[in-house]
């Protein structure tokens, strides 16, 4: 079987966008422990009579950030969904057509393609 540059494009694509999901779904594991964090901090603050304003500022930031990494989520997912043949920055033409020419060596390895160049 010949795969093409396009192939190649396509597939480090993919790679890639699985790569940014796992990292993706570990930020938004983050994100929600911090909230039940800074959230049972609040309560502890106010059980105790002191001010909580700035707790709860810093909870709505929290917030703010766990939504913008569930969005990025979404963002991905719909890339993943659609079999976006967009390249982007990773792979140019150039590279694309060296790999599919055989001068550049690429194999793959169990985090996806690798090869000399990335």
């Amino acid at each position: 079987m010949t795969f093409t540059a396009e192939h190649y494009r396509q597939r480090v694509r993919r790679d890639h966008l699985n790569r940014g999901l796992v990292q993706a779904n570990r930020h938004i594991a983050e994100g929600r422990l911090y909230v039940a964090k800074q959230t049972a901090l609040i309560d502890g603050l106010d059980r105790d009579g002191h001010d909580s304003a700035m707790a709860r500022a810093l909870l709505a930031i929290l917030h703010k950030s766990l939504q913008m990494h569930e969005g990025h989520r979404e963002h991905i997912i719909r890339e993943l969904e659609l079999g976006s043949a967009s390249v982007g920055r990773h792979v140019t033409a150039a590279v694309a057509d060296d790999i599919a020419a055989g001068l550049i060596n690429v194999r793959l390895g169990p985090f996806g393609l690798k090869s000399d160049i990335f």
